[in-house]
């Protein structure tokens, strides 16, 4: 078994269960650990959740592509809006077949601060979890302090609402871009420090990684060993240092059972089915919740939830 690939699904998802109490209410939504391959419900229209379920046996999907905005958003992203019943049949459809949906939240754009918009939403569509993804690349300066301050704001007013609600954050790491380990970091450490500030409970931070073994000319300067070894020691160190402030104690173990991934898989960045299976086998091991999957085509989604979907159990 590679090195690489297990070190990766360690490094690359990090998450951390941030508040004293975790949600302990999602297993009757969602089990202990599930696949759940994310589709942009404003771009790939024709994924047909009922089709794709009873030919694979997925019953759980994260939705992108969606706002609490009324009007949609002007952004540069199309957008479905959840003010009404845009996606009530599809979504009734999958928990008809025993499953149930993640509500993510990711143009940076286009994230509402509005918690009443985001309530309003929660009880029309009975939302379980909602993932926010706060894009490092999108935000000026290591990411906009005040933008990120209100969204916990937000985040934790509906968890008070809500107790039982399951709130994560998908945050991007991408060697192609220019991005580095310090700036990664930075930006992590500040989400963290923020939502614990605010005592909000973020019960997992989702790594959306485009970095598996990507074409020579693109690869980091860092060896690639290194890198990935450097992004989770450098990573559980932050986590570390932002619950030793705000004297919350956990363990790396801890840390890394909240580990959350998602490969995508596009034109510059390549998964193999033996790394693939290799991730499945890392996070199981660290007893992860959740593994997803942005696609664009149809061949790797049937290539990689074929392997993928063993991790739901």
């Amino acid at each position: 078994m590679k090195k690489t690939a297990l070190m990766m699904a360690a490094a690359m998802g990090i998450a951390a269960t941030l508040g004293v109490k975790a949600a302990t209410q999602d297993a009757k939504a969602f089990p202990d650990h599930v696949y759940a391959p994310t589709v942009n419900v404003a771009t790939q229209k024709n994924f047909d959740f009922e089709q794709v379920t009873e030919k694979t046996g997925v019953k759980y999907y994260k939705l992108s592509g969606i706002t609490v905005l009324p009007n949609g958003c002007n952004g540069y992203n199309p957008l479905i809006s959840l003010d009404g019943k845009n996606l009530m049949d599809k979504i009734s459809a999958i928990r008809n077949s025993g499953g149930d949906v993640i509500f993510g939240f990711d143009d940076n754009d286009c994230i509402s601060t509005d918690e009443s918009a985001y309530q309003k939403a929660i009880d029309a569509y009975n939302i379980k979890w909602i993932d926010f993804k706060l894009d490092i690349s999108a935000l000026p300066m290591f990411g906009d302090c005040d933008y990120v301050d209100s969204m916990n704001k937000v985040i934790k007013k509906l968890q008070e609402n809500n107790p039982n609600l399951i709130i994560s954050y998908t945050t991007t790491i991408n060697c192609t871009l220019p991005l580095n380990l310090g700036y990664f970091n930075e930006f992590l450490g500040r989400i963290i420090s923020n939502a614990l500030d605010n005592h909000v409970n973020v019960n997992y931070i989702n790594v959306q990684c485009m970095l598996f073994t990507p074409p020579a000319e693109k690869r980091c300067k860092e060896d690639q060993d290194h890198y990935l070894q450097n992004v989770m020691e450098r990573a559980i160190r932050i986590l570390q240092i932002a619950y030793e402030r705000h004297d919350i104690t956990r363990t790396k173990a801890e840390f890394y059972k909240m580990i959350s991934l998602t490969p995508v898989l596009n034109d510059q960045s390549t998964l193999s089915t033996q790394e693939a299976q290799e991730v499945v086998d890392a996070l199981s091991q660290n007893d992860s919740k959740l593994l997803s999957l942005v696609f664009e085509n149809t061949d790797d989604f049937n290539t990689y939830t074929e392997i993928f979907k063993s991790f739901t159990k």
